[in-house]
C-alpha cells in the first residue's frame, strides 16, 4: 500500500511538472516567439517637395501610400508639385512609416499637426491626384 501512495504522489508531482512546462512554452510562445509591432513615426517639417506624391522630411524620402500625381515632365506634375509645397508649409508633419517602396523610399500615411485628413486626401479632394491599388 505504500508503494501504491508514492506513486499517487509522484503521479500528482509528474503532473504537476508537466502542466508548468506546458504553461511556460505558451509564456515563451505568446512573449518571445510574437512579432514585434514596431509603428515608425516620422515627424518634423517637410525640408523638401519631390513631386506631388513625394516628399523629404531631413534625410528621409517620402512617398505618400495609394497616392498618384502625374509626372512633374508635365503641367498637372507641376501643379501637384506646387499644391503639395503649398499644403505643407511651415507645418509639421506625422508620417506613418508603412516601410519601404521597390526603390527604397519610406512608404508612409502623413497628416498635417491636427489636421484629420491626410496629405493623400488634400491632394485627391483638390483634383490634383488620385488613389491606385485601394478600394474605399
Amino acid at each position: 500500500m505504500w508503494r501504491g501512495a508514492r506513486s499517487r504522489r509522484l503521479d500528482q508531482v509528474t503532473a504537476l511538472g508537466l502542466s508548468f512546462v506546458a504553461l511556460a512554452i505558451v509564456w515563451a510562445v505568446l512573449t518571445l516567439g510574437a512579432p514585434e509591432q514596431d509603428i515608425s513615426i516620422i515627424e518634423g517639417q517637410v525640408t523638401h517637395v519631390r513631386d506631388g506624391d513625394t516628399i523629404e522630411i531631413g534625410v528621409v524620402v517620402i512617398r505618400l501610400a495609394a497616392l498618384d500625381c502625374a509626372e512633374l515632365g508635365t503641367e498637372s506634375g507641376m501643379q501637384a508639385k506646387d499644391a503639395m509645397r503649398d499644403l505643407v508649409a511651415r507645418q509639421m508633419v506625422r508620417c506613418t512609416d508603412l516601410g519601404p517602396d521597390r526603390y527604397g523610399r519610406t512608404l508612409a500615411q502623413c497628416q498635417r499637426g491636427t489636421d484629420p485628413k491626410t496629405l493623400s486626401e488634400h491632394m485627391v479632394d483638390d483634383g490634383f491626384c488620385t488613389y491606385y491599388g485601394v478600394s474605399f
